[in-house]
């Protein structure tokens, strides 16, 4: 069932306490649980890019799975001005996997394509729009991970600009990125 739930990950051998790293034990709405591994320093990065940008959530994740993690992460819903769980994502094969993409253009209203950022750990969920993100690393249990307050630093920069876009694309060249995966992925099949 756990593979249902999350996109791509293999979270077994995520299970031991490690030193510095803060779980948390979360009830899904389905009976059964899951354990959070916080990245360190997101409740201070949510806090502060909610003072500077709109903060949505959207996960490929089931909503059965996700919805308690928001919940969790935003208990007054001060933070995320909506979310959108798998329901939400393209479904979109590469080679023989069943991928969620993050298509921004069916957000509607919370869609600028010129203001909007989409920070995500899967290089696949921006292939409908690569020049609106930031890839990061996937997290798992690392105490010492430090990618959020450079992310924030990136979207403060990018505060001045008329079109994200361009800047995105300079920095990060996701376009290019996805290009290089997807001929992996063909010549791996």
């Amino acid at each position: 069932m756990e593979e249902e739930r999350r996109q791509d990950e293999d979270r077994s051998a995520v299970q031991a306490k490690i030193e510095g790293l803060t779980s948390k034990d979360l009830l899904c709405e389905d009976g059964l649980g899951v354990k959070l591994h916080i990245r360190p320093g997101l409740q201070e990065y949510l806090k502060e890019l909610n003072e500077v940008a709109d903060v949505y959530a959207f996960t490929a994740a089931m909503s059965v799975y996700a919805r308690p993690v928001i919940k969790y992460l935003d208990p007054d819903q001060s933070i995320f001005q909506n979310v959108w769980y798998r329901e939400s994502c393209t479904p979109t094969r590469v080679g023989r996997s069943q991928l969620y993409t993050k298509d921004l253009t069916t957000l509607k209203d919370a869609y600028d394509s010129n203001r909007t950022i989409l920070v995500d750990n899967n290089i696949f969920s921006f292939l409908p729009q690569p020049t609106n993100g930031i890839l990061v690393p996937a997290f798992y249990d690392n105490p010492k991970d430090n990618i959020l307050p450079q992310v924030l630093d990136v979207v403060k920069q990018l505060q001045t600009e008329s079109d994200v876009r361009p800047a995105l694309h300079d920095m990060f060249d996701l376009t290019g990125h996805i290009k290089k995966t997807l001929e992996w992925e063909k010549k791996r099949q």
